[in-house]
């Protein structure tokens, strides 16, 4: 009885400290997020924006992004990260159902 009694408080003393470890503090958390926000907005080019796509194809954006489709579901997350999660107007759903 006495070695599960020490068992289970090694295991919620573990527990403890990996929760502890998981997170940064919140104040590092905002900092880091306003440096990233500010870097953004000095590389943000005035001008068009031709991308070039893994394929080799180049697309050239003229003017500001006002909506997003997402042909990935797996990526929307990125744009939420990007900040940019209230431009998406569309998903994309890949089922076997809609192919």
């Amino acid at each position: 009885m006495k070695t599960k009694k020490f068992l289970m408080l090694l295991l919620v003393l573990a527990l403890a400290l990996a929760l502890a470890a998981c997170g940064a503090p919140a104040e590092e958390a905002e900092e880091a997020a306003e440096e990233a926000a500010e870097e953004t907005a000095e590389e943000t080019p005035a001008g068009p924006i031709t991308i070039t796509d893994m394929s080799g194809d180049e697309v050239t954006i003229d003017g500001e992004v006002k909506s997003i489709v997402n042909l990935w579901p797996a990526g929307t997350s990125s744009f939420f990260v990007m900040g940019a999660g209230d431009l998406i107007s569309g998903l994309a759903i890949n089922s076997p159902a809609t192919m």
